[in-house]
C-alpha cells in the first residue's frame, strides 16, 4: 500500500454502532424489488382469501373491501411488524455480541489506500485487497464492508478525522472496488 494516498480510520465501535449495522445488514438482505413483489403477492393472496370468505356470507360481495384489507395487512406487516422484529433482533444480537465478545468494542486502526487496506488491533492485524469484499454499503452513519453476504466490517464515519476524509474514502471505493456498491452520494 502506498503511504502517500492512504487514509486512516480509528474505529472504536459502540453497541449502538453494531445495532445500526445489524439493522442495515438485515434490511439489505431483501432488495426493494423483492420486497415489492413479495408484498404484492402476499396482498393479493390475502385479498383473495378474504374475498372468498366474504362470498360465503354474501354471494354478491364486492371485491374492493377484500383488496383494501389485503393491502392494509401488507402495509402493517411490512412497515410495523417486520420493521419492529428486525430492530428487536438487531438490538438483541448487538447486546449478545458485546457481552460474549467484549473485544468487539476495542480500537481498530484501518489504513485504506488504492491497493486495499490494513488493520491493526489489540488482538491481531491483517491486510486485504479491495476484491476481498463482495459488497460495500454506505448508510447515514457508517460504511459496511462485506467480505461475505450477511457479514460486514463496520467503519463508522465518525472514525475518520474529517468530512474530507470521508469523501476521499468514497473516492477510493469508487476507483478501486469492482463489486456491488451502494454509496449515498
Amino acid at each position: 500500500m502506498s503511504a502517500e494516498n492512504a487514509i486512516t480510520a480509528v474505529v472504536v465501535l459502540t453497541q449502538r454502532d453494531i445495532y445500526q449495522a445489524n439493522v442495515a445488514i438485515a434490511l439489505s438482505r431483501r432488495s426493494r424489488k423483492r420486497r415489492i413483489i413479495s408484498g404484492l403477492s402476499t396482498g393479493v393472496a390475502i385479498a383473495f382469501l378474504i374475498h372468498l370468505e366474504l362470498l360465503r356470507f354474501d354471494p354478491d360481495a364486492p371485491w374492493w373491501p377484500a383488496l383494501l384489507a389485503g393491502a392494509g395487512f401488507v402495509l402493517i406487516f411490512e412497515l410495523a411488524i417486520l420493521g419492529l422484529l428486525i430492530r428487536v433482533a438487531a438490538s438483541y444480537s448487538a447486546r449478545v455480541l458485546v457481552r460474549s465478545k467484549p473485544t468487539a468494542l476495542e480500537q481498530l486502526t484501518y489504513t485504506f489506500s488504492s491497493g486495499g487496506s490494513s488493520w491493526v488491533g489489540p488482538t491481531g492485524s491483517g491486510t486485504f485487497e479491495w476484491r476481498t469484499f463482495v459488497r460495500i454499503q454506505e448508510t447515514k452513519e457508517q460504511f459496511l464492508l462485506y467480505p461475505q453476504r450477511g457479514l460486514a466490517n463496520i467503519v463508522p464515519k465518525k472514525s475518520f478525522q474529517s468530512d474530507a476524509d470521508v469523501e476521499y474514502f468514497r473516492q477510493l471505493i469508487r476507483e478501486n472496488f469492482k463489486g456491488e456498491l451502494h454509496l449515498l452520494l
